[in-house]
């Protein structure tokens, strides 16, 4: 897929997200996923280079998710944001309300089971999760997900939005995570 450097419509601040942490090449550069979605309306790469072998970020990629590691964010005022959305969405459904649970201090032996076709969590049951479509111990992990975009609007709208979202977390070398 050809991806453009240029903003949409001329909007500087879409140009920075879009690249968020990446290189001007592993911005523009294929990544394993694309084919999942062959007509994206955009493409954001975000990247970050974690000084480790894959074989130990390996084992705490694997292990996100709502009520697993979570996602590792290191804001406590976004998981305070994050939770609060999870309760309003579990109360929305006549659910008792789920709290936002995360335990990212430690590697889990229990949450190391991860495959093609599993579910990540990411709110309370019935509502966001990410499917595993690609997998590649120590080197890749891509996931897709059709349930987090209506959610993000208010709930007489959610009918009328659609869309679909591929994440990859990528180790190329030694050293470098992606995702789009």
């Amino acid at each position: 897929m050809q991806r453009r450097r240029s903003s949409p419509r001329g909007r500087p601040f879409l140009a920075l997200w879009r690249g968020f942490g990446a290189a001007a090449l592993e911005a523009q550069q294929p990544m394993p996923g694309d084919e999942i979605l062959t007509s994206p309306i955009g493409q954001v790469t975000h990247a970050c280079t974690i000084q480790a072998p894959p074989e130990r970020i390996w084992p705490w990629l694997v292990q996100t998710g709502q009520g697993r590691a979570g996602f590792y964010s290191d804001a406590r005022w976004w998981d305070a944001c994050v939770d609060f959305y999870y309760r309003v969405l579990a109360r929305e459904q006549g659910n008792t309300p789920e709290r936002y649970t995360h335990r990212d201090d430690e590697v889990v032996a229990d949450w190391q089971d991860l495959d093609v076709g599993s579910v990540i969590r990411d709110g309370p049951p019935g509502t966001a999760y990410y499917v595993v479509r690609a997998m590649t111990p120590q080197q890749l992990l891509v996931t897709f997900t059709d349930t987090h975009l209506p959610l993000l609007v208010p709930r007489p709208l959610r009918s009328t939005v659609h869309g679909e979202v591929t994440d990859v977390g990528l180790m190329l070398g030694s050293v470098s995570l992606g995702a789009r």
